[in-house]
């Protein structure tokens, strides 16, 4: 639709008088682990790129790895631009699409409760109120299953796209 929003930010006769705010940018984005290990971020492939209307963003890159050191085995995280905002029920839950390039998705890699094969799919999800975003797969309706952190090592690729 265009006209919606013209190149000074005013309003048209379709949105009325509401104001939409828009923003463009970009965030260094951390890979983390919930097990208490370290992921360190090739910084070629640390910075993705969103854009945001009102209270809808639209985010995505490519992340790379330099080294990794697992504590104790955890969930594999990467870093949002923006919490999610929280909600009452599940109306804030969202998901996107991820790449794996190198990532071990092997079926010891999926846990806790690790389906009996690798996953038929996987997305990124992340849940109202945080900040971070987990790997999440499921295979013949069982549970969803998060990618562990032991599933990454330096030099693998993940591309993420979400909304």
């Amino acid at each position: 639709m265009s006209g919606i929003i013209n190149s000074a930010g005013s309003r048209s006769g379709v949105i009325g008088t509401t104001e939409l705010d828009y923003e463009e940018g970009t965030w260094e984005v951390a890979l983390t682990t919930s097990g208490g290990g370290t992921i360190s971020v090739n910084a070629s492939y640390n910075t993705c790129t969103y854009i945001r209307v009102g209270n809808l963003v639209s985010c995505g890159g490519m992340i790379a790895t330099d080294g990794v050191t697992v504590g104790s085995t955890g969930t594999l995280q990467f870093s949002l631009p923006f919490a999610v905002a929280s909600g009452s029920e599940w109306e804030r839950y969202f998901a996107g699409s991820c790449y794996f390039r190198l990532v071990s998705l092997a079926t010891d890699k999926w846990g806790p409760i690790a389906p009996s094969a690798i996953p038929a799919w996987a997305i990124v999800r992340s849940s109202p109120g945080s900040g971070v975003c987990q790997f999440t797969g499921t295979k013949d309706d069982v549970a969803y299953v998060d990618l562990q952190d032991d599933a990454i090592a330096s030099g693998d690729r993940i591309g993420i796209g979400l909304q």
